[in-house]
């Protein structure tokens, strides 16, 4: 080893979550360009994580060359190994795994890990999974891009081969559904709500809450000890802090944490409260586990499983249409978070609250969930030509605050 010198610090992204990056290169004895890395929460903690590092890098040969037969199959194995039981949930490391095992073991599984550039990740890319369909491929791309930031991260790789490999082009078509049909579901989403009080329909509740912004899972897995009672100042709140979870072998059970591992404080209109206490007087048969506190539960009893809360939804949506005898428009109910979203920002709300109201990590996913409505467009542009034509900035400020510019 030779030429071990300088180094840099960086602020930047390690493994989803933000930290300092100290690092340092050197040859080694076959002439290659290697680095040495140090992570920690501070500037000082990652200079003296990496001065340990270059202690047992210098002790020690690395682990690639150690073992050189180390294959992708082993790296995804390890990878996926060296998540802890808080750090990703059960349901993420499954479909992590089944990943691997459906798109990307079947073609590079034997492939040394040395020997996986930039070229044969392009090919795999490009030609070998170039049959999937968007969705299965972004997803893919994205797995096997985590996985090889973690190898080069562990020293298992010298450079990452996916830097530089961009990924395709595309827009979901149910996204351009969403944008177009904001203007014509959001009234249906207001008289359906109305028509399920006015009824008093057993599931009305439950709807409700579907447009507090709440994951399907977060909302199914809610106890009763996640609700606190209203209080004369700041209201009734609900503690998202868990969600509805399933594992192969154990079935189904309460996660204590939430898809992203961030927990929030959602609270409730008073007459949503109201609601809630008069589905409380509810009675089921009890079961005499967990699903005892479920907030939300079958007639018999049971947990309401994702297949059950999709048939309720579907009939509710049949039976509000065969009421009100218009043509059925059905949607998802993950919609319902895009209609959250862009009626809080039709009130003024800013990004931020609506952000921490959905759960999201990133802003630009809760902007992805926003669909501005025809009449708050046409307000704001007859406003802005007023205001261009004839000076009247007062009324574009008005407007502007009721449809705020998103920064």
């Amino acid at each position: 080893m030779r030429d071990l010198t300088g180094g840099s610090v960086s602020f930047t992204t390690h493994n989803g979550e933000p930290r300092y990056v100290a690092q340092v290169s050197y040859t080694d004895d076959d002439g290659r360009r290697r680095f040495i890395r140090g992570v920690g929460m501070t500037e000082r903690d990652a200079i003296r994580r990496r001065q340990q590092n270059i202690a047992k890098r210098l002790a020690s040969p690395p682990v690639r060359d150690s073992a050189p037969t180390l294959t992708v199959r082993d790296v995804f194995t390890r990878w996926i190994d060296s998540y802890g039981p808080n750090d990703i949930s059960t349901e993420v490391r499954r479909k992590h795994r089944r990943q691997g095992e459906l798109h990307i073991l079947p073609f590079l599984a034997d492939v040394p890990i040395a020997d996986l550039d930039r070229e044969r990740v392009q090919r795999f890319l490009s030609h070998d999974i170039a049959a999937l369909p968007d969705g299965a491929w972004r997803n893919t791309y994205k797995v096997v891009k985590t996985m090889l930031t973690w190898a080069t991260n562990n020293d298992l790789i010298a450079r990452n081969p996916i830097t530089g490999v961009k990924q395709r082009k595309y827009k979901a078509a149910v996204h351009d559904d969403d944008v177009l049909l904001i203007d014509k579901r959001t009234p249906i989403a207001f008289d359906l709500l109305n028509w399920l009080k006015t009824e008093k329909h057993k599931h009305y509740v439950l709807i409700l809450f579907m447009f507090l912004g709440l994951r399907r899972s977060e909302l199914l897995g809610l106890t009763w000890n996640c609700i606190d009672d209203a209080d004369i100042d700041v209201g009734a709140k609900i503690h998202v802090r868990q969600q509805l979870a399933r594992e192969k072998g154990r079935g189904w059970f309460i996660e204590p944490r939430t898809k992203n591992n961030k927990a929030r404080i959602v609270y409730m209109p008073h007459e949503w409260w109201v609601d809630l206490m008069w589905h409380k007087m509810t009675t089921y048969p009890e079961i005499g586990d967990w699903r005892d506190d479920l907030v939300f539960r079958r007639d018999d009893g049971m947990h309401i499983n994702y297949t059950d809360v999709q048939k309720i939804w579907d009939d509710v949506l049949d039976a509000y249409f065969a009421a009100r005898k218009t043509t059925p428009d059905k949607w998802r109910i993950h919609y319902n978070r895009h209609l959250t979203a862009s009626l809080m920002f039709h009130i003024g709300q800013n990004l931020q609250y609506v952000q921490d109201l959905l759960g999201h990590s990133d802003a630009a996913i809760t902007l992805y969930y926003t669909h501005f409505t025809a009449e708050g467009k046409m307000n704001m542009i007859n406003a802005y030509g007023d205001a261009l034509e004839k000076g009247e900035w007062g009324r574009m400020a008005k407007i502007a605050k009721e449809n705020p510019v998103i920064e």
